[in-house]
């Protein structure tokens, strides 16, 4: 409590601005505006303002100034074309240069970008998306339905392991009416298709070539985003320049200095030593950074949770009421405080947290040892592994923290870690009793994956016709009230079963440093979302 106290002490209250955004839309039918937003910002001030004076007002709210240079690290990338990569560091980079189709923002709702309107069709299988043709490439020329469709077929020729695969593979058939008019119908009637739609949008004209051995200019991107690429240097680095034809508004900052490094290790080392003033991360030792001055701290809500998976096909494991007292005896809050300072969501359902549908945490599990205790009047002094991919950072941590508190209530607990390869082949083959597994989940499509009687991701051994139905149900509504009900109905139905046991969603953060101000308005599917705002200041 120490660390989290002096934060508190230190920061102060943290600042949330929650303005509700023009033209964003949870599913229903988009209007075209100005993209101008103003949204719940996420930024936590590492600077020691408890020791600070009394700031003027022009001190404390400097103005925005052209200029400036910001720097970064990424790994390497293996191509530049941001639908060919399969590297979430380069996808995120690019989102830099390029625009997507439509935009997400931090409360999970669909937002024009590229795509400017939209319209369904009465059975909720097709959608028209209006595309600004008013938005211009980096060359000029302007942007039209013909690149988004193009952009689509990309992705659905591209490699199962490219980053934005999963955005098309509900997508049965696309085709334009004239440069404007973009039509997508899909394999499911359900709005919540809408949220696939964020993908970067290439040009047609200057991508040309045969998909399968690589487009034409893989390391020459040319976008619609904020930053257009000044220079380009293998293995050493990219120079980007502000784009003064970016359709939102031209970046404050003028130039970004792109260092391309052999690991992530290197990333925070760069940052670290303020070579670099700009830094994205999904594991953050957080505690390292609370008493750094002229440090910004943005925690982000990503969409990656860390779930507990039970082998139901285990004996003990095969009673609910086992499963229900490993639940009630494993404090999270604690975990998530000693794991990760306590950032990130608590949830008692792998659903998003802090979506407009998200269901409120009833809290059914909250840790509870007397509780436990009456479910677990049998089984305990039973033995039990805890299954942790070793690859993944933290996950020694977490499940150490699972071992121990197992323990404490009477199990022979004992942690089992693997390598990637071998942790997912003993998941496969049902070699294990607890796993800690850490899913990405966007949609009803990847829970499906994950609970359904049949999903790729299923590894507990589970099936029930009435998850597979809760599940159907979700793609099967077109009203915003209604879907919240039936995501409230789905996170019932796994509190009632509990195939697997929900920790939390995970907190990533963007760092910036070195008197850099602004506002970022970061989302999991942009970390770096907002960056026109940023500027460098002068005090």
């Amino acid at each position: 409590m120490g660390k989290l106290h002096n934060l508190h002490m230190r920061i102060g209250l943290l600042l949330m601005i929650c303005v509700l955004t023009a033209g964003c839309s949870p599913i229903s039918e988009g209007e075209s505006s100005q993209i101008s937003e103003s949204e719940e910002n996420s930024q936590e001030s590492m600077t020691d303002l408890s020791s600070a004076p009394e700031e003027s007002e022009s001190e404390a709210d400097p103005v925005p100034q052209a200029g400036g240079e910001l720097s970064m690290t990424v790994q390497n990338p293996q191509t530049l074309n941001p639908l060919l990569t399969d590297d979430e560091d380069t996808a995120q980079m690019l989102n830099l240069i390029f625009s997507p189709l439509l935009d997400i923002n931090q409360q999970d709702e669909v937002c024009p970008s590229i795509g400017s309107s939209w319209e369904w069709s009465e059975d909720n299988r097709t959608v028209t998306i209006t595309i600004n043709t008013d938005i211009l490439w980096q060359n000029g020329k302007a942007v039209t339905a013909q690149d988004a469709a193009y952009s689509i077929q990309v992705l659905q020729q591209a490699p199962e392991t490219v980053y934005y695969k999963s955005c098309v593979q509900c997508i049965e058939s696309v085709r334009t009416s004239g440069n404007t008019q973009l039509i997508i119908t899909f394999t499911n009637a359900s709005r919540l298709n809408l949220k696939r739609l964020y993908f970067p949008v290439i040009s047609q004209s200057y991508y040309t070539g045969n998909v399968e051995e690589g487009l034409d200019n893989a390391f020459d991107p040319m976008g619609s985003g904020p930053y257009k690429v000044e220079s380009y240097q293998a293995l050493r680095e990219l120079r980007l320049v502000s784009n003064d034809m970016y359709f939102k508004q031209t970046p404050y900052i003028t130039n970004i200095s792109v260092y391309l490094s052999r690991d992530e290790s290197a990333k925070l080392e760069a940052f670290n030593q303020k070579k670099t003033t700009l830094f994205h991360t999904e594991f953050l030792n957080w505690g390292n950074y609370i008493n750094q001055k002229n440090l910004s701290m943005y925690s982000i809500d990503s969409h990656y949770v860390q779930v507990l998976a039970f082998n139901m096909k285990k004996p003990l494991l095969e009673e609910a009421r086992v499963r229900k007292g490993i639940a009630l005896s494993l404090n999270t809050a604690e975990i998530l405080k000693n794991v990760w300072l306590s950032k990130g969501t608590l949830a008692e359902a792998p659903i998003y947290p802090n979506g407009w549908y998200s269901p409120t945490n009833q809290a059914n599990y909250t840790y509870d040892m007397e509780r436990a205790g009456e479910y677990l009047q049998n089984a305990i002094d039973s033995q039990l592994t805890v299954l942790v991919n070793s690859s993944i950072p933290d996950q020694e941590a977490i499940g150490l923290e699972i071992v121990d508190q197992l323990q404490r209530i009477g199990f022979v607990a004992a942690l089992d870690q693997k390598e990637e390869a071998a942790f997912q082949q003993a998941l496969q083959e049902g070699n294990f009793d607890l796993a800690l597994c850490r899913f990405r989940i966007f949609d009803e499509m990847d829970l499906m994956e994950v609970l359904g009687s049949t999903g790729s991701q299923n590894y507990t051994g589970y099936a029930s016709q009435d998850m597979d139905a809760a599940l159907e149900a979700i793609g099967q509504q077109t009203e915003e009230e209604t879907i919240h009900q039936a995501f409230v109905n789905l996170a019932q139905q796994v509190v009632e079963d509990l195939p697997y046991f929900t920790l939390f969603f995970q907190k990533q953060a963007t760092l910036t440093g070195l008197n850099v101000r602004g506002d970022l308005e970061p989302t999991s599917y942009n970390v770096y979302r907002g960056i026109e705002n940023l500027f460098i200041s002068q005090q």
